[in-house]
């Protein structure tokens, strides 16, 4: 598979994601699209600059871990913000 097409099944399969738990990008000054080829492409070329096919999974459990992680944060920070708000006369 040449990056090009892998770029573009990893594109498609995070969009599949995407429709499950749907991102929001209307505050943002870039389109869907755009923002899930710059993070797939960046992705490729981490991963593929390993040789070791257990290093590339090592790093890739490694970067969803940390999304996750950052996701999860991010999201209870908002519903702290949510209930503050709820809260506030």
């Amino acid at each position: 598979m040449t990056k090009n097409e892998l770029l573009n099944a990893v594109v498609e399969l995070a969009h599949e994601i995407d429709k499950a738990d749907s991102i929001d990008f209307g505050m943002l000054r870039i389109t869907e699209e755009t923002a899930y080829r710059f993070v797939a492409t960046n992705l490729i070329e981490d991963v593929t600059a390993e040789e070791d096919p257990a290093c590339q999974y090592l790093l890739l459990m490694a970067t969803v871990t940390h999304l996750l992680v950052e996701n999860f944060v991010l999201n209870q920070k908002l519903l702290v913000m949510v209930r503050e708000k709820k809260e506030s006369p």
